[in-house]
């Protein structure tokens, strides 16, 4: 019983209904605020009545007074009001409601407030107070900065496509290996366009450099990479930097190059740098190398190593342009060539930017793991002798969160993983002399579409199937 507590409290010397000072030894006790009685908050309780909330000083309020602030926060604690104010205002249940409503209206408009002052507002035919229907602004920023770099990685291939006609699946393979760092081997025969890609690639890019190298049997590494010559003026060694160090390399018929001359870029491919006279240069970033093979003249070439063969990021062909496409390249060419009148598009700035948002593409775990098993299926077969290494699944992985970036899309889809199966993985993998013979009497676009086939037999694409069997396996 609430009265048989109260007594006790009056007999121990606290009197918390008339808060009047008690003492007990001498020292003054602490006044207590008086409250209401125990067995009005029962009853409103047990009408299923929330205990009303109430607006308290906060602990400490006297340092705070002394500063000259003064905080109030907002406590889960039955509502108490001084004797004056009840005899004021009055009391009752229909009190507390109502001053439970006001805190709460108050912190949902302010809540809105906020997020109205951020720059987010809510959609149209939405509540003003709904503050869960608001996207958050971190998601917000991500779609504004995925739309910036699609617009400017459309930017890119539009302006490129004003020399280059008819070719917009090649280019985009080629500008998914300058946002993957990666670079281009390009097979095929002379006049299909392949040096002029590579010239309008840097005249796309303000600022950016392009070279050109020839390759011959007498061609020398540092003839590529550059050397340090003697200077008799200030009688000392400096350095000439050679081709290698521009943004966009073109490397002409590289399989004329003798092995020694290939090999001197296999550092520049893989890691960017070039070291000559024991001193370490960085080639400027981005840094794309665009090599080109003659597929009919195979007399007095030497074949590209393994390893080298592996540092490239794509591999592919423009091929033939058809009637209508080759008609408007020889009507632009009439008084000039397009290229001179070509401007940049992007900086190098932006270019960065979309080699930081391929990053942000995103893959789905089902899909990954099917870029996995398909690289390792490439290993299974009768007629490899070599299947792809790890780096294949790495570049198989990068390039079609790129291509889907040139795509305007924020992920991956497993036709991504279909279309470019064939220009990263191929090159990278070494067939047995059957399978050689026949892609010769076949021609290598039917016979790498029936290996992608058989690749695909052996790890089917991600489907509901297997969507609903992967939780089973990670159980098990």
């Amino acid at each position: 019983m609430w009265w048989l507590r109260y007594l006790a409290e009056l007999l121990e010397g606290r009197d918390r209904k008339w808060g009047h000072v008690c003492r007990v030894e001498g020292k003054p006790r602490r006044q207590h605020r008086p409250t209401r009685p125990l067995a009005w908050r029962r009853q409103q309780h047990n009408h299923g009545e929330s205990p009303p909330l109430r607006v308290a000083p906060a602990r400490g309020i006297r340092s705070l007074r002394r500063r000259g602030k003064r905080k109030q926060v907002l406590r889960g604690k039955p509502w108490s009001a001084s004797a004056t104010h009840r005899r004021e205002v009055g009391s009752g249940p229909h009190l507390h409601a109502s001053s439970i409503e006001e805190p709460r209206r108050s912190l949902v408009v302010s809540s809105h407030n906020r997020v109205r002052q951020a720059g987010n507002t809510p959609p149209c035919g939405t509540p003003q107070i709904a503050a869960g229907s608001v996207l958050p602004r971190w998601l917000l920023q991500r779609s504004h900065c995925m739309n910036e770099v699609s617009a400017t990685a459309e930017r890119l291939l539009e302006n490129i496509e004003r020399v280059v006609h008819g070719k917009t699946d090649e280019i985009k393979l080629v500008l998914s290996a300058l946002l993957c760092n990666g670079h281009v081997l390009l097979e095929d025969v002379p006049g299909t366009a392949k040096t002029v890609r590579a010239r309008a690639i840097a005249l796309s890019i303000e600022q950016a450099t392009t070279s050109r190298v020839q390759c011959t049997p007498d061609l020398q590494p540092t003839d590529v990479t550059g050397l340090s010559v003697f200077n008799p003026k200030e009688r000392d060694f400096e350095f000439r930097p050679g081709p290698v160090f521009a943004n966009v390399l073109l490397v002409d018929e590289i399989n004329r190059a003798m092995p020694k001359t290939q090999s001197a870029l296999l550092e520049a491919m893989a890691e960017f740098q070039v070291t000559v006279d024991g001193v370490t240069r960085h080639v400027p970033r981005p840094f794309l190398l665009i090599a080109t093979e003659n597929p009919i003249e195979q007399e007095g070439t030497f074949l590209l190593p393994e390893a080298q063969l592996d540092r490239f990021f794509v591999r592919t062909a423009l091929g033939y342009p058809d009637e209508g496409q080759e008609l408007r390249i020889v009507e632009e060419q009439v008084g000039g060539h397009p290229l001179g009148d070509l401007g940049p598009a992007v900086t190098l700035a932006e270019v960065e930017e979309l080699q930081r948002a391929v990053q942000e593409i995103y893959v789905d775990p089902l899909i990954r793991t099917w870029i996995v098993r398909l690289v390792r299926a490439t290993r299974e077969l009768d007629e490899v002798a070599t299947g792809s290494s790890v780096r294949g699944s790495l570049a198989l992985d990068r390039a079609v969160r790129a291509w889907a970036l040139l795509d305007r899309r924020e992920y991956v889809s497993p036709e991504d993983v279909e279309r470019l199966f064939i220009p990263v993985l191929l090159h990278r993998i070494f067939f047995t002399p059957s399978f050689l013979a026949e892609a010769r009497d076949l021609g290598w676009r039917v016979a790498g579409e029936r290996f992608r086939a058989r690749c695909l037999s052996l790890a089917p694409p991600p489907g509901p199937d297997l969507a609903r069997e992967a939780p089973v396996a990670a159980t098990v």
